[in-house]
This record gives C-alpha cells, structure tokens and sequence, in this order.
C-alpha cells in the first residue's frame, strides 16, 4: 500500500496585509493627510467588505510602523510627520544617486525600445495573455489604492520574456534593481500610476498587433514620460 503524500495545506494570504497597505498608500500620497480623523472599525469593516478583527488588526500593524496614533476618547489618527520620516530617506537616497540614475537610464532608453520591438516580432499568445494578466493586475491595484511598483517590474520583464532572449531578461532585471528607488517614487502618485499603466496598455495593443515600430515608438513614450515623472520628484525634493 502506497504511503499517502506529504502536502501542506495552503495558507491563504492574511486579508488585514491588504488593508494596510491601501491605508500606507492613502496615507503616503497626502489623500490621507496628518491628523486626519479614521474612520471607525465598524465603519472601515463595511468599506473593505471585511470583519471588525480584521480591521483591528490592520490598525495595529499601522500603529507599530508610526503611521497611526491613538487618541484617548477620540478614535484613531493619521500621525503627524508621518511622511516627512517615511519620504525623507527616499528623497535623500534620489538627491544622493541623482548622478548614477543617468547610466541606467540611458541604458534603458537604448535597449528597452528595441527589446519591445522584438516582443512585437516573437511574442506568442501565452506571452500576450500574460502582459494583459499583469496589466488587468496593475489597474485593479492602482483603483485599490495599492502600490503597483512589483507589477511594473513584472511587466517589463514580461517583455523581455517575450522577445526571447535570457541575457535581456538578466539585463532588465538589473536595470530596474538600480532604478528601484526611482521608480517608487514616480509611482507613488494616483497620476503616476494612470501615466504609467496607461503608457503600458499602448505598449500591449501593439506587441499584440504584431506592430514591431509602434511597439518601438510606445516605449520610447513610455520611458520619456517615466523620466519627466522622476524629474519632478527631484525637483520636489530639492524644494523640500
């Protein structure tokens, strides 16, 4: 008699991780502001669709990170220069790297462009339907409220994927690993977001179109557009 197999149960993602990371999100892009008034469990477990310990227990992940405190007798609150001790050490990370953001993005404006071209020229159905499942990803997250920088990654080097060449793969791998920083920044804004999955929704038309120059022209958009929104982060930081 065979000996039964050794499985785990799956463990289901735990709900209250997705709370938190919408509220850090509002919280982060000023749509939450500092002192700001939340709203109560019962009311926040009837917007999110969830239950009250759910809530409380997204409310506690919150306060232990600093980005909620507590009132006696007067409910919960966005804390007071929350974004300034969140936002600082990115901004100061940009300031500081400004100079090193120059190489890869020149790289990237040189071989990103051509890497879509070839997607357009090799991408199969599977290639397709997986640049679309990201895309789908990205819009349902960004409408959450949720940062889509994971998801931007996995796009491009989705289209790596479908150009078929490994060594572009490993490249933009590295590219967006130097760019990280940059990138969460440039999305970080409801604005950023739309520019940018918007940019990305083109870029899929036209692989998928088998177009090899508009897939070429949508990424040079794209990545023109990606800079313009990592230039006016500076220019803000320098202003703070």
């Amino acid at each position: 008699m065979e000996k039964p197999l050794k499985i785990r149960q799956i463990r289901k993602t735990k709900i209250y991780k997705d709370i938190v990371n919408q509220l850090k999100t509002l919280i982060l892009s000023g749509r939450l502001k500092e002192g700001n008034r939340l709203p109560t469990e019962r009311e926040f477990a009837k917007q999110f669709g969830v239950s009250r310990v759910t809530v409380r227990q997204a409310l506690t992940v919150l306060h232990e990170m600093g980005f909620v405190e507590s009132r006696p007798g007067g409910g919960t609150f966005v804390s007071q220069g929350i974004r300034e001790r969140i936002l600082n050490p990115i901004t100061a990370t940009l300031l500081a790297e400004k100079e090193l953001l120059d190489e890869p993005l020149e790289v990237r404006n040189l071989i990103e462009p051509q890497i879509t071209r070839l997607a357009a020229l090799r991408a199969t159905g599977k290639n397709i339907r997986e640049l679309e499942r990201i895309l789908t990803l990205q819009e349902s997250k960004a409408h959450d409220g949720l940062p889509i920088t994971e998801e931007d990654t996995l796009f491009h080097e989705a289209i790596a994927k479908s150009a078929g060449n490994s060594i572009l793969i490993k490249l933009i791998q590295s590219l967006h690993h130097h760019l990280r920083a940059s990138r969460e920044q440039s999305l970080m804004t409801p604005s950023g977001n739309q520019r940018s999955i918007s940019d990305h929704r083109e870029i899929v038309a036209a692989i998928a179109s088998k177009n090899s120059q508009a897939a070429y022209n949508a990424m040079v958009k794209h990545l023109s557009n990606v800079e313009q929104l990592i230039s006016q982060s500076l220019k803000k930081a320098k202003a703070v």
